[in-house]
């Protein structure tokens, strides 16, 4: 083992343990928020932010569990693996890695449905149990397709080793788990690598098609009482959420694409793929908790007597039924 890998992997081991404590500290603390706090405002929003805080949990903790770096080689993709998977065998590793990378993605769609259904109901579609259902149905199929395509893509470890040995022999082999897909350029690894591709670079331009959706939504319709103010906090809060993961890992995910066609990799790069991937697991509910107005004011009601808001003398904001009609004025106004 290098130096350089060495102090690579002691630094990541520490990030991993404060960036999971942090994570689970957040999460939980956001899910007791949602199930305290009471608001129309939020009405069935907050399923769909569930939803998010649920993939960011199971980020954090396969992140932590697996400690993965991918490594390209010319016909082969290796992931080391430092964390406690390592102690369950290989199997275990190559699982908990395929989790990895289709929830960091699911994480990142489940923000794109909080879009779609802020915009659909502002658009004064039909909001109940049965299209909550067959969103969230929809939603599930591509992390579940994805999933299945990175379990059946081609794993053979000794193929793996044997090449990953003879392009990187001063990587470490004795403390990491060794595992890997044996074809990456087969039909199965294209389509996982694909699916995952789409979900990184696309998932920022459909926020901003929904956000300009929303925004004009929002600026025909100021005759009427629509909550402005506390529509921008969440959509604003909603494009960070998305934002954030784009600019933090397109440019590692850029290099391992590079590597993945070239067989060139670069040891910093290996190491700051899933680093990046797991960043946003402790930074989003930070951000829901800023941006969600009643959720803000929960927390700082209970942790500090100060509470910044939008308004600090009452803001009335407006809430209205899914099947509401902006022409006909169904609106219902609820103080904060």
């Amino acid at each position: 083992m290098g130096y350089d890998e060495q102090k690579l992997q002691l630094f990541v081991g520490v990030y991993y343990s404060i960036s999971i404590i942090l994570s689970l500290l957040t999460n939980i603390a956001l899910l007791i928020t949602m199930k305290t706090t009471k608001s129309a405002l939020l009405r069935d929003m907050k399923y769909y932010l569930l939803n998010t805080t649920i993939f960011e949990i199971i980020v954090s903790t396969s992140t932590y569990f697996a400690q993965c770096r991918p490594v390209a080689n010319k016909s082969t993709l290796a992931v080391f693996c430092y964390g406690p998977c390592k102690s369950f065998g290989q199997n275990t590793c190559f699982v908990t890695f395929a989790v990895v990378q289709c929830s960091v993605v699911a994480a990142s769609f489940s923000i794109l449905l909080s879009f779609y259904y802020r915009y659909s109901l502002l658009n004064l579609h039909s909001n109940n149990n049965h299209s909550h259902v067959k969103i969230f149905s929809i939603f599930s199929v591509f992390p579940t397709v994805m999933l299945i395509f990175q379990l059946l893509t081609d794993s053979d470890f000794a193929i793996v080793e044997a090449e990953t040995r003879e392009m990187h022999p001063d990587y470490d082999y004795v403390n990491n788990s060794l595992i890997g897909f044996s074809n990456s350029k087969g039909v199965g690894a294209i389509i996982a690598q694909s699916l995952i591709s789409l979900g990184v670079y696309v998932a920022p331009l459909i926020a901003f098609y929904y956000r300009r959706k929303i925004n004009r939504i929002i600026s025909v319709n100021t005759v009427q009482r629509i909550p402005v103010a506390y529509c921008k906090q969440l959509i604003n809060g909603l494009l960070i959420q998305t934002l954030i993961p784009f600019c933090v890992y397109i440019p590692p995910y850029s290099y391992f694409l590079y590597s993945q066609i070239t067989g060139h990799s670069n040891l910093y790069f290996e190491y700051l793929l899933n680093i990046f991937g797991s960043f946003t697991a402790f930074i989003n509910p930070m951000l829901t908790f800023y941006f969600v107005l009643p959720y803000r004011r929960a927390l700082c009601s209970k942790m500090c007597k100060y509470l910044p808001s939008i308004s600090e003398d009452g803001t009335e904001i407006t809430t209205f039924p899914a099947t509401a009609n902006f022409q006909r004025g169904n609106t219902a106004s609820t103080k904060l």
